[in-house]
């Protein structure tokens, strides 16, 4: 994953670039950058992934990484309203719970906005679907992620 540190046994990367265009240059002609973190360790920067540059919004490893948090944590924080009737007195409670675990990535650095909405979906009173909508803006580039998944209440 991004964000994680180089092996132990790398002191230097070499050249050391302190203009975030030329990273964001390399990024875009899908070149892995390692980068110095605020600890001063050698972490990666970004990565090429192999989806489809321009058609995917997955194509560069850090949107993966950021999508992934922002779902798992979601997820963990909807889980608590698993077995619960499809109400409004659970729904705006589960709402805010998601909004505050997705913000968690805000003050981490990995975001800087995000907007959760929460939404039932036909026949969402029988089978007890819920859909849980994310708009994440990445931290390190203007992109706007918008990424739905659910979680099934009353299982």
């Amino acid at each position: 994953m991004v964000r994680q540190p180089l092996p132990g046994n790398i002191k230097d990367l070499g050249v050391k670039l302190f203009n975030a265009q030329i990273i964001g240059d390399l990024n875009a002609k899908r070149y892995t950058t390692a980068i110095v973190d605020e600890r001063g360790r050698f972490v990666w920067s970004d990565a090429p992934t192999l989806a489809i540059r321009g058609r995917s919004q997955y194509d560069r490893q850090y949107v993966r990484d950021v999508v992934y948090e922002g779902v798992a944590r979601a997820r963990a924080a909807a889980e608590k309203y698993l077995c619960k009737p499809m109400l409004t007195k659970f729904l705006i409670p589960m709402r805010k719970d998601v909004a505050n675990a997705v913000m968690q990535m805000v003050q981490e650095g990995a975001i800087t906005d995000a907007f959760v909405d929460i939404e039932s979906v036909p026949g969402g009173q029988i089978t007890g679907k819920t859909k849980i909508k994310l708009k994440l803006s990445t931290a390190r580039e203007i992109r706007n992620i918008e990424i739905e998944t659910s979680v099934t209440l009353g299982e």
